[in-house]
């Protein structure tokens, strides 16, 4: 195709299931270069309405436990493998790394919620990105704990604080299988206007 070394890795960037991460996560040099990249995402009005918290195995062990106890209560029925699957979601990588939006109502008058949204799934999707360029795994994920009250709490987010994403960072020992992509005819169309 085209001869650019950025647009080649995009073509072939994938995600790799947390659950098949292993060690080495990144080191300090490429979390700092990672982090530097997510935040290099469009943000109208420069409004940074995006967090990213740094999660090392204590922690994240730690905010599992939080977790399985809250799934626990909100799931009395649940078997106890529901439970340490629940348990497990969080802490499945090398490196987590959790990233908030909190809006900003006042400014909704030139940048709408719907665009402070996007920025922080941005910087998701900027963290995937630089990871794979290092040659790091990464995938993006949500589920329970992204909308359980009791995590956003032990993470000391408010109440108007939403969880964009829980990014996994690791290594894999085989690179991911390619998987069926959309044929652009099927989703891309040109639109002109009626003459």
């Amino acid at each position: 195709m085209l001869d650019n070394p950025v647009i080649d890795f995009m073509l072939k960037r994938r995600s790799v299931l947390a659950a098949a991460m292993t060690e080495p996560g990144p080191d300090n040099a490429a979390l700092d270069a990672i982090l530097r990249v997510a935040t290099r995402v469009p943000d109208h009005g420069k409004l940074e309405p995006w967090r990213i918290q740094v999660l090392r195995k204590p922690a994240q062990r730690a905010l599992a436990e939080v977790y399985r106890q809250a799934f626990s209560s909100a799931n009395p029925a649940a078997t106890d493998a529901q439970i340490r699957a629940a348990e497990t979601r969080l802490t499945r990588s090398p490196l987590l790394l959790v990233v908030s939006c909190r809006l900003r109502p006042e400014k909704f008058d030139k940048v709408p919620a719907i665009e402070q949204h996007l920025s922080a799934g941005a910087v998701c999707s900027h963290i995937l990105i630089a990871a794979g360029a290092l040659g790091y795994a990464a995938q993006w994920l949500t589920g329970g704990p992204a909308y359980d009250d009791a995590v956003k709490a032990a993470l000391g987010l408010t109440a108007d604080t939403t969880i964009a994403g829980f990014v996994h960072l690791g290594s894999v020992t085989e690179p991911p299988r390619e998987r069926p992509r959309p044929e652009l005819g099927n989703i891309v169309s040109e639109w002109t206007p009626d003459t």
